[in-house]
């Protein structure tokens, strides 16, 4: 509770600082950064100069931070005759610890699957993901167990990509859907680790949300069209495998913002933006017109202890850990980063950037 206290306290001051025009930078004690340059991974510890590694040849990106910071992982380009890409993984002073082949081609074969690798996770302490586009709308992943230095899974989605619980033990996935079957005959259904616990997902698969997981791996969340159309929520758990359709709290109108959904434990808070009261003459807010409304946001929760539970509104919303995260990130890499080094990822201990996926290389991240 204090990591988490202490993250939003952060975040805020930091957003604060942003959006009041300061130029003050956040705190870098324990932040350990790696960017590329000039395809070269570059580390940076402390708030410390960039140091890089690697040679003239190399090609980096997606630069990974394990959980507990002690590891670098990242893809560099391969001979096309040989593999896709590398896997490599290095320590904070650019030792080589693992180099592994994407999709590794043998003398005369010819490449399938994964056209590129284009985002990166880590899973537990010693599994990293790689996952690509196979066509306009399936991704695949490839889970490398580090310690065997071989493959150990490999997932096929018809979504946005395969979604693993933080532990690593679990996995989402829309199946059913290949970009190549026409509208009337597709059928997704939502799979968690091999077996299928929901259909009637919508055939536009745009409208599936991005999944959320609990912090202990064993509730999930997220936002689809149902058969009818209607905008609803997919709760499921880990554990007893199964997933059930819920209604989302009422919104002020159909042109409502989509939800964003986060955990507080085992409790699922789901929140939007909505117009507040009208300002008087008054009390408005500086620069606005008489009479405007000022959006406020509004917070439902939902106990998922409880089956029959039905949602609360939050009178004072709570603050998201996942934005809070998000920004502390953004705004520690903005206030770091030299001109030109856009590829970077940032880690430090106890201040719960864990909370931000790690997938690198998704939109989100």
């Amino acid at each position: 509770m204090n990591r988490l206290l202490c993250l939003m306290a952060v975040a805020l001051v930091a957003g604060a600082s942003l959006s009041a025009g300061s130029s003050a930078a956040p705190s870098l004690s324990g932040v350990r950064i790696a960017a590329v340059r000039d395809g070269q991974v570059c580390v940076s510890l402390d708030g410390g100069a960039l140091h890089c590694f690697g040679t003239a040849a190399s090609r980096a990106r997606l630069p990974a931070w394990s959980r507990d910071g002690s590891r670098i992982a990242y893809i560099d380009d391969a001979d096309p005759g040989s593999a896709l890409a590398w896997l490599v993984v290095i320590d904070p002073q650019g030792r080589a610890l693992i180099r592994l082949p994407i999709k590794p081609l043998a003398a005369g074969e010819v490449r399938s699957g994964m056209r590129f690798v284009e985002s990166l996770e880590w899973l537990g302490s010693d599994r990293v993901v790689a996952s690509g586009s196979l066509n306009p709308s399936s991704t695949e992943s490839l889970v490398f167990d580090l310690g065997r230095k071989a493959v150990v899974a490999e997932y096929m989605d018809d979504g946005r990509g395969a979604s693993f619980s933080p532990d690593g033990r679990h996995v989402l996935l829309v199946e059913g859907a290949p970009h190549f079957t026409s509208g009337d005959t597709r059928a997704p259904v939502l799979s968690l680790n091999g077996q299928a616990v929901l259909a009637g997902l919508p055939v536009d698969l745009s409208a599936i949300g991005p999944v959320r997981w609990s912090a202990d791996g064993t509730r999930f969340a997220l936002t689809a069209r149902d058969a009818s159309g209607l905008h609803r929520l997919v709760l499921g758990h880990a554990q007893t495998k199964a997933a059930r359709w819920v209604d989302l709290p009422p919104a002020p109108s159909d042109a409502a913002p989509a939800p964003e959904l986060f955990w507080s434990g085992h409790d699922l808070h789901v929140q939007r933006l909505v117009p507040g009261e009208r300002q008087g003459a008054v009390s408005e807010a500086k620069g606005s017109a008489p009479g405007a409304r000022q959006l406020r946001m509004d917070d439902h929760v939902l106990s998922t202890d409880q089956r029959e539970s039905r949602w609360k509104r939050v009178a004072e919303p709570a603050v998201n850990p996942v934005h809070a995260a998000a920004t502390l990130r953004a705004t520690t890499l903005g206030h770091s980063l030299p001109a030109g080094v856009l590829d970077a990822d940032v880690w430090c201990k106890s201040c719960a950037l864990d909370l931000v996926a790690r997938r690198r290389g998704d939109a989100a991240d």
